[in-house]
């Protein structure tokens, strides 16, 4: 039985796709979940997701940060909040159904036969997110290039959620292997990514249940570094990747953006790590731009760009399932 509401006579398709900017401490009015799988990519803000059982109690809440990639399991119930800033959402929606859209189109199984890593991935199905460097975001912007320009790129979308999917199932599995039996590790790790601006050595200890010194202990076996070093590592990979996506991007916002108590304690940092100070690795960036760098919304602020489900076109915004 495989995850994600996928079955093995299934193709994939794109039901949606959409670059979206969501004003600050926007609301979604509706709890909703999909039919599909839905990849939600945080290029800037912050988003928080919490999810829901069918009385509309919360059982779980996600928080996310710029360069969070993050795939949300079919069926679960959900909605969508911004934090006090401006965020901007990649976000595709992938279904799945017996009707092939074009010939020699592969099914679920073909694509998982000979990859173990996206029939394993395809096979567990859950909610996670993954910190992205650039890798992801380059697909999912060449998804929305061809989404829905026309059938005849039905082709090209399928290699290329096969490649995201691969790519997506290969970076889990890393991050599985590497906390494997370290269950205290995870836990901590997630406490970091649910809150990278506030978090510190001792609320983490508080949060996962044991000592700080015991903690401390786990991180330099898993990681070869204490707690603290590795939440600044962790910070200073997230504002060195948006500094990458974003080269307007202010040194002081980043610094707070990513939960340096001051510019001075960031570029200190950054310049130890990195080998140059933030406002040189902006202009380096500035300077060698990657053509799939996004700063500005492509499309229009909160504009689905196509929707279609089964053949028959969505209405804007339509939400599939709504329970309040």
């Amino acid at each position: 039985m495989l995850g994600y509401n996928f079955k093995e006579g299934d193709y994939l398709h794109v039901l949606q796709s959409y670059n979206r900017t969501f004003e600050k401490l926007h609301v979604m009015p509706n709890i909703h979940r999909h039919a599909g799988v839905e990849i939600m990519y945080v290029l800037s803000g912050k988003a928080i997701v919490p999810f829901f059982d069918e009385t509309g109690k919360e059982v779980e809440r996600f928080n996310l940060s710029a360069g969070d990639f993050f795939l949300l399991d079919s069926g679960r119930f959900h909605r969508l909040y911004t934090a006090d800033r401006v965020t901007q959402i990649v976000n595709v929606e992938v279904s799945a159904s017996g009707k092939q859209q074009f010939a020699y189109q592969r099914t679920v199984y073909q694509m998982t036969q000979g990859d173990k890593r996206l029939a394993d991935f395809f096979a567990e199905g859950r909610t996670f997110r993954l910190f992205d460097n650039g890798e992801l975001l380059l697909i999912l912007q060449m998804i929305l290039h061809k989404f829905p320009k026309g059938a005849g790129e039905a082709a090209e979308l399928e290699a290329l959620l096969t490649i995201l999917f691969a790519e997506v199932a290969e970076q889990y599995k890393q991050n599985v292997l590497q906390y494997r039996g370290y269950a205290y590790v995870r836990n901590a790790v997630g406490e970091i990514e649910n809150d990278i601006a506030g978090i510190t050595p001792d609320r983490l200890a508080q949060a996962t249940g044991i000592s700080r010194v015991y903690l401390q202990k786990l991180f330099k076996t898993c990681f070869g570094m204490g707690i603290a070093d590795y939440i600044n590592r962790f910070r200073l990979s997230r504002a060195q990747a948006y500094l990458k996506r974003n080269t307007s991007a202010q040194i002081g916002e980043v610094a707070k953006e990513f939960g340096f108590h001051s510019m001075l304690h960031f570029e200190r940092v950054f310049k130890k790590v990195c080998g140059c100070s933030p406002r040189d690795y902006r202009e380096q960036m500035r300077a060698g731009r990657e053509f799939w760098a996004i700063e500005k919304t492509t499309f229009a602020n909160e504009e689905t760009i196509g929707a279609y489900e089964g053949g028959r076109s969505l209405a804007k915004n339509e939400k599939i399932i709504q329970i309040l």
